[in-house]
């Protein structure tokens, strides 16, 4: 199970935090498609026979992508196999008769397939993150999917073709994937530009500060001169 603890960030994660989250993904697709199957007023009942995804994820004797370790190209299967199952279900859920929804439905496909062209997700490697590109990395391809899932089980919660007004609360994946860690960097971008700027300021000050004691000195030596030329006008008259 996910816990809040959890983080999956472009720039590094747990690959256990990571593997119970893909393993999510898989059990809470399955859990949606048999509940469709189930709801009154969805009219096909092959949700499941036709998208559910064989569960080989997590830390049973035969899964194949488990918490301690994997083979990519396992992980790569997996994550192609949820994108294509999702996709078909989005498409399903808009050709039901008895479903109100239709382009809300297929507005949360996803667009890039892992190990597809010009995916970062492939058998023989991956690209963590990908942040300032338009092709997404493996953590900001799954905070996505994540995304569009629960927006998914909003619609249908809210779709009045739809008998059950539960399929939110009983499978939304909590969102723990960082999907774009740039906010940070611009913060520290910032900070580093206040902390150019205070020093300027310091700069500043002291230049100003300096340039007041030149002009005291000045001042200071402006009267002596003139206090020098008094004494000497004074002797001068005493002598004559």
């Amino acid at each position: 199970m996910v816990t809040r603890f959890s983080r999956i960030d472009p720039r590094g994660y747990w690959e256990g935090d990571l593997i119970l989250l893909v393993e999510k993904l898989v059990d809470n697709l399955n859990g949606v498609a048999a509940k469709l199957d189930a709801d009154g007023g969805v009219t096909d009942t092959n949700y499941a026979s036709l998208h559910a995804l064989t569960a080989n994820t997590g830390n049973a004797y035969t899964d194949t992508v488990t918490y301690t370790g994997y083979a990519l190209g396992d992980l790569v299967t997996v994550l192609k196999n949820w994108y294509t199952s999702f996709n078909a279900i989005c498409d399903k859920l808009a050709a039901d008769g008895g479903v109100t929804g239709t382009t809300t439905y297929t507005s949360r496909k996803l667009t890039v397939q892992p190990d597809g062209s010009g995916s970062y997700i492939k058998k023989l490697g991956i690209q963590q993150g990908t942040t300032g590109t338009t092709t997404l990395g493996l953590v900001e391809w799954i905070d996505l999917a994540v995304d569009n899932f629960n927006s998914v089980l909003g619609e249908l919660d809210h779709d009045s073709g739809v008998t059950d007004t539960n399929y939110s609360s009983l499978w939304a994946i909590e969102d723990v994937a960082v999907g774009n860690p740039s906010s940070s960097s611009s913060s520290s971008s910032s900070s580093q530009s206040s902390s150019s700027s205070s020093s300027s300021s310091r700069s500043s000050s002291s230049s100003s500060s300096s340039s007041s004691s030149s002009s005291s000195s000045s001042l200071s030596s402006s009267s002596s001169s003139s206090s020098s030329s008094s004494s000497s006008s004074s002797s001068s008259s005493e002598s004559i």
